[in-house]
């Protein structure tokens, strides 16, 4: 992969401008779902997951930055606030202030390894080529993966899609507060291994997206339909296994539906308040892994692709304080209905108890989310913060009437669990705890009895305290889990520790 550029002239007559500036030009403008999409892809992590993951540490980002504290992700970096206001000076005293106090901006500073990795990056120059995009032909393909291979051992999809030229994207605004998008893209993926009879499988992806988003003073509204063109090739020399065979080719159409009431948003007397209601109608698929397929004796080259639909609504209110004793609250609340279709199991079978890849059928799930935190501020230099969350979550298994189980609560989904953690941050030092509760749930599909499974919950402490050595930021930490040492299981038959601690020290060079 690279980066493109373009050299343009400057037309400043001073002599410290160069003659010439570069400017980087952006293939398209990634967001979340795409983001999502491509985790999912490469980890055990569906798009919710992450997509829900991203959004609660936006709001953590947001929390500790109003908190007046700097946020650091290893590996990634440094986040601060920049303050903007009128500086005058006080008559009476002579000294300097600050008057409406405002944020600036967010400053960012990367972290060294995301630096480091960063200087890998390939640059082209793109200032006189004006390039055309089409779908490949298999001769044009073969060619791209021999070319690729040649250079060096291994190669990623974006190689294959930057030597293609296989990204495109456009955008176009109707109007000014409606707009719309279209997008391609191409994907290669192969597997290899040194496994007896391995399939050595290769996948074909071909994305469509069609994207349009209106924004109002009280309305926002996003639609999107993603199609996506699937097809599996083994290798054709390899003796497949008995019942193995090649994955169908795959065409779905996932359209999505976003609209946000912003009821409430505004500021006055130092005080920022927010109030919206949301709402959410989707559909998601996710194809089965090349191990959900093709893993010996693990895979099941029969899975069909894992389906959902889902319907959200929901609310977020918001107030932030400049001053005073209390400095942020927040409450967000969703109910949610999914029926996912065919989903994606790895489940024991048969008198030896061997795991295999299952399609489990058709579930319906209800829920409801609850999240609420605040900020307290009792001194200038001692900040407390706590969050609460609970779910109660109906999972039931509803693929035919006959089964005994039909109706029942799915294995391992508890019907309410939640959490509670409290922050108490003075100067240099952090103490935190935590409390996760997990309510009553069953170890098979059955809800009889002999498959019930406690109820259990943990209590975590933590304590670190940070400074300097000769400029080199330090930490210590001391943790200690299930101060209260509880007996329980997650899984059945796989013991949880009792009480365990961590001591450490972090250094960053």
């Amino acid at each position: 992969m690279s980066v493109n550029y373009k050299l343009i002239k400057n037309h400043s007559k001073s002599a410290e401008k160069a003659e010439y500036r570069v400017v980087t030009v952006e293939n398209q403008m990634v967001g979340l779902e795409r983001i999502g999409r491509n985790i999912q892809e490469a980890t055990t992590l569906t798009r919710a997951d992450v997509i829900g993951t991203i959004a609660a540490l936006k709001d953590e980002i947001a929390d500790q930055l109003m908190s007046g504290n700097g946020v650091h992700l290893p590996g990634i970096g440094y986040f601060s606030l920049a303050v903007k206001g009128n500086v005058y000076e006080d008559p009476r005293t002579h000294r300097h202030r600050l008057r409406n106090a405002e944020v600036r901006t967010v400053k960012f500073r990367p972290d060294i390894e995301m630096l480091d990795t960063l200087q890998h990056t390939k640059f082209e120059n793109v200032t006189y080529r004006h390039g055309t995009s089409s779908v490949p032909t298999a001769e044009l393909t073969d060619k791209a993966l021999d070319d690729l291979f040649s250079a060096k051992p291994f190669i990623t999809v974006a190689d294959l899609r930057d030597y293609l030229n296989l990204s495109s994207a456009n955008a176009y605004e109707i109007l000014p507060n409606w707009s719309a998008s279209v997008s391609y893209d191409f994907r290669w993926n192969k597997l290899n291994a040194d496994t007896y009879r391995f399939v050595f499988p290769t996948r074909y992806s071909n994305l469509i997206s069609f994207a349009t988003a209106f924004e109002a003073r009280f309305l926002r509204v996003q639609g999107s339909v993603l199609a996506s063109f699937i097809h599996d090739k083994l290798h054709p020399k390899t003796r497949l296994m008995d019942g193995m065979k090649a994955r169908d080719n795959i065409t779905k159409f996932t359209p999505a539906l976003f609209i946000d009431f912003p009821l409430v948003d505004k500021y006055a007397n130092g005080t920022t308040t927010k109030f919206s209601v949301r709402t959410f109608a989707k559909r998601s698929f996710r194809m089965p892994t090349f191990n959900d397929l093709y893993y010996t004796d693990l895979g099941n080259s029969n899975l069909k692709p894992e389906s959902a639909t889902q319907y959200d609504l929901g609310m977020v209110f918001h107030k932030q304080y400049n001053q005073g004793f209390v400095r942020n609250l927040y409450f967000q609340a969703d109910g949610y209905y999914n029926t996912i279709h065919d989903k994606i199991i790895a489940y024991p079978k048969g008198q030896q108890f061997r795991w295999t890849m299952l399609n489990l059928g058709r579930v319906h799930i209800t829920g409801v989310d609850v999240m609420g935190s605040i900020a307290l501020q009792p001194l200038s230099d001692f900040l407390i913060t706590a969050r609460l969350q609970y779910t109660y979550q109906d999972a039931r298994d509803v693929t035919d009437a006959s089964d005994t189980f039909f109706k029942h609560q799915i294995p391992y989904i508890p019907y309410n669990s939640g959490s509670a953690i409290v922050n108490l941050a003075y100067r240099n030092w952090t103490l935190n705890y935590s409390f996760i509760y997990s309510g009553k749930r069953y170890n098979q599909q059955e809800n009889i009895p002999n498959n019930y499974m406690q109820p259990w919950y943990t209590s975590d402490v933590s304590l670190q305290y940070d400074f300097k050595i000769f400029g080199t930021k330090c930490r210590t930490m001391l943790e200690i889990n299930n101060i209260l040492a509880q007996k329980y299981d997650v899984i059945l038959n796989y013991p949880m520790p009792g009480i365990n601690g961590v001591v450490g020290l972090q250094v960053e060079l």
